[in-house]
């Protein structure tokens, strides 16, 4: 009896060992992907962002003060691409100029190949105001499910909370080019 009882303790403590390993190495994975997407949208890496979304991924966003819900900006990976490089685009994008998006608290739930998650962001951007150049930067919050694929995690769905923001002028140095495509 006790050969069994050791038996099944042993048995029982290498399963729990494998499922937090698992369940740690899922949520550093996670929170790879977040960055991958945040440092993508800095670089303005198209190739990249749509990598990180499945192929019918859907983009929303809910701005403080709307009305309840979220609007669908962008449905499947590669048109979400297209939308966020709009958003960067020198000849009449929404922040034309460099971003730096800083990744804050996340935390992520793992059931089996999904997730789902939240992620607090304070991102910087460089924007054009008639002849005036301004930096805004906006507080965000990222509300994610992620699907686990063979080629590892990605987003299945991303709802972009700005909850608020401060604008004043910039005076850094000027932008005059595309940003660092950095390491690989």
């Amino acid at each position: 009896m006790t050969d069994q009882t050791d038996r099944a303790v042993h048995d029982r403590a290498v399963h729990d060992r494998a499922v937090h390993d698992r369940d740690v190495s899922d949520r550093l994975d996670l929170a790879a992907l977040v960055s991958r997407y945040a440092l993508a949208v800095d670089r303005r890496d198209r190739a990249e962002i749509a990598a990180v979304f499945v192929a019918d991924a859907v983009l929303s966003v809910a701005d403080a003060g709307e009305p309840a819900g979220r609007r669908v900006v962008a449905e499947g990976g590669d048109t979400i691409a297209g939308f966020i490089m709009s958003l960067g685009d020198p000849g009449g994008g929404q922040y034309p100029g460099p971003t730096a998006h800083v990744i804050g608290a996340h935390v992520s739930t793992v059931t089996g190949d999904a997730a789902t998650g939240e992620t607090r962001c304070v991102a910087h951007h460089v924007t054009l105001s008639g002849n005036e150049l301004e930096l805004r930067t906006s507080y965000l919050r990222y509300v994610d499910t992620f699907v686990r694929t063979g080629d590892g995690w990605k987003f299945g769905a991303r709802t972009l909370h700005r909850d608020f923001a401060e604008v004043r002028p910039y005076s850094g140095t000027p932008y005059t080019g595309t940003p660092d495509a950095g390491p690989r």
